[in-house]
């Protein structure tokens, strides 16, 4: 007779899917054990015990005299190459990235963002003798020329406003826009258009069209850029395969970073793409 084998619980799923709630919690700023409790809907010992374990590896300290618990070197050491972190993305990337420059024949980049600054996860260059270039994982101001509008764009609004409120809007160019509330009107104009444009505004001679890349556990984008003469007057022309390239990366990661269509940056938030 055989023996009716029982399935085991998934303990394991159950531990890591607690732990990633936490580590989102830390980093959402919340420090104190209540406040972690509340946000993961954790029991307060549930949360201590899971944060004393982290610690043993490097992903958690504590400040033993405030009681309050932080990321630690081992989370902020893994992400300090953000092309290792965001392999998958760019692995999605690339063929969409040469298909617009087989189209366009100008450079292409990837973006994300990263609190007040922006990392360029990847570039193409273009195939014309003059041309943009641009290094993969630099890292800038997250709010200048048409990749900081969309980036910014895909915020919620209290984050957009807390970031343009509490930095400094600086000149990078006669055209750089430095006027806080200009900026947002951009920003909400992006929202409603579903893409941004830059003449100048990051460096003279240059200009660039950009779209969002939706359903990334962080808001990304998508841009050609190229020498101002040859750009300005034709950039719109390669809008809708920059969309179109955008979307499908974007159906890509939904499944993976998005399980249950639960959207984290996506049109059903801010940017509506007509």
């Amino acid at each position: 007779m055989q023996e009716k084998q029982i399935p085991p619980k998934n303990s394991s799923m159950k531990s890591i899917t607690r732990i990633v709630s936490l580590l989102r919690a830390l980093s959402h700023d919340n420090s104190k054990l209540a406040d972690i409790s509340k946000a993961t809907g954790l029991s307060r010992g549930t949360v201590y015990r899971l944060l004393q374990a982290l610690k043993t590896t490097g992903l958690v300290i504590e400040d033993s005299i405030n009681h309050t618990y932080y990321l630690g070197y081992l989370f902020h050491s893994l992400s300090l190459d953000a092309s290792k972190i965001h392999q998958y993305i760019i692995g999605i990337a690339r063929s969409r990235m040469q298909n617009l420059v087989n189209v366009s024949h100008e450079t292409v980049n990837l973006h994300i963002a990263a609190g007040i600054e922006r990392v360029r996860l990847l570039t193409l260059v273009g195939t014309h003798n003059i041309t943009y270039v641009g290094n993969p994982n630099i890292v800038s101001t997250i709010w200048v020329g048409a990749v900081g509008k969309v980036l910014l764009a895909q915020l919620p609004d209290n984050e957009m406003n807390t970031i343009i409120d509490n930095i400094t809007l600086f000149a990078l160019t006669p055209y750089t826009i430095t006027d806080k509330e200009v900026l947002k009107r951009e920003i909400y104009k992006v929202r409603q258009q579903g893409f941004a444009t830059s003449i100048n505004e990051g460096a003279i001679g240059v200009a660039s069209i950009c779209v969002p890349v939706y359903n990334y556990a962080v808001p990304a984008s998508l841009s050609i850029v190229a020498p101002l003469e040859r750009f300005a007057s034709n950039m719109m022309d390669y809008l809708p395969d920059l969309r179109k390239n955008a979307r499908e990366i974007s159906d890509e990661l939904l499944d993976v970073y998005n399980p249950g269509n639960n959207l984290i940056h996506s049109q059903k938030d801010n940017v509506i793409t007509p």
